[in-house]
C-alpha cells in the first residue's frame, strides 16, 4: 500500500481581540517573523506536503502577507 500524502489544516482565522489590536493574530510577531511562518515552517518540518490555512478576519491582509510562500492553499471561514 503506497503512502498516502499527509495534509495539514491551520486555523488562522483569529481576530486579536484579547490583544487589543485591528491586526490579525497570526501576523503578530515573535522575534521579527508573524506567528503563522512558524506553524508553516513546523508543518514543513515534519514532512507536511499540504497546508490549507483557514482565515477569516482581514483575510486579504494575511494572504499578502504569505503570498509567496509556496504550497499552502487558502480557505475562507
Amino acid at each position: 500500500m503506497a503512502n498516502k500524502p499527509t495534509a495539514a489544516i491551520v486555523l488562522a482565522a483569529g481576530r486579536s481581540t484579547r490583544m487589543v489590536t485591528a491586526l490579525p493574530k497570526v501576523l503578530h510577531e515573535v522575534c521579527g517573523r508573524p506567528m503563522l511562518a512558524y506553524v508553516i515552517d513546523a508543518c514543513r518540518t515534519a514532512g507536511i506536503e499540504r497546508i490549507i490555512a483557514v482565515v477569516g478576519y482581514q483575510k486579504d491582509q494575511v494572504v499578502e502577507t504569505f503570498a509567496e510562500e509556496p504550497g499552502v492553499t487558502w480557505v475562507w471561514q
